[in-house]
């Protein structure tokens, strides 16, 4: 009876996980049109930068 238990409780945490990773992935999103759409309202030029985080940790740690 416990398996089921355990199963439902990594269902549940797989579901939260999900939900938080695409939650970031889209305020991402949103953060970048945002900025383009400001450089070019003001009609300036920049520079954008990603970073992924994960791959730079890997290399020092």
């Amino acid at each position: 009876m416990w398996f089921c238990l355990l199963n439902v409780s990594y269902k549940i945490f797989t579901k939260v996980a999900t939900n938080m990773l695409s939650h970031n992935i889209l305020e991402g999103v949103v953060i970048i049109h945002e900025a383009i759409h400001e450089l070019h309202r003001k009609k300036q030029g920049g520079v954008i930068l990603k970073l992924d985080f994960k791959k730079a940790y890997d290399k020092v740690g």
